[in-house]
């Protein structure tokens, strides 16, 4: 049985210094990554020069609260029985967070305006569409 070539390989780089070909993916998927990223430019910089035109974009993410009240009851909701330092985190996850609207003004100022934000849960956004 011939062997073949894994569809699939991890490599172990950092944004914003990808060492990808421009254009070189058929999709782009992250999740929970957003609000970690102090400048959120660099991941939408690099999903419109790595993903191929058509391509497939799948980003989810929280987004944050309208006040620091309704975070804690999403928190609540969401984690109650936790342990206090998982929720803390999520807490200050959903303070970190963009907003919808934050978060369609990075696509813009990206050139991926066309991909749809939509709100999916209480919680989270998703931008998807193709490239």
């Amino acid at each position: 049985m011939r062997r073949r070539r894994p569809r699939v390989s991890l490599i172990c780089a950092r944004l914003p210094h990808l060492p990808f070909a421009d254009r070189g993916f058929d999709a782009a998927i992250a999740n929970s990554l957003l609000h970690h990223l102090p400048d959120p430019a660099v991941l939408w910089h690099d999903v419109a020069r790595l993903v191929r035109p058509g391509g497939a974009v799948h980003v989810m993410d929280l987004f944050r609260p309208g006040s620091v009240d309704e975070a804690r009851a999403i928190v609540e909701a969401a984690a109650g029985d936790e342990d206090s330092i998982l929720k803390d985190d999520f807490f200050n996850s959903l303070l970190a967070a963009f907003t919808p609207q934050e978060v369609r003004g990075q696509l813009e100022a990206s050139g991926l305006g066309h991909l749809d934000c939509a709100v999916v849960s209480e919680r989270h956004v998703l931008v998807s569409g193709c490239r």
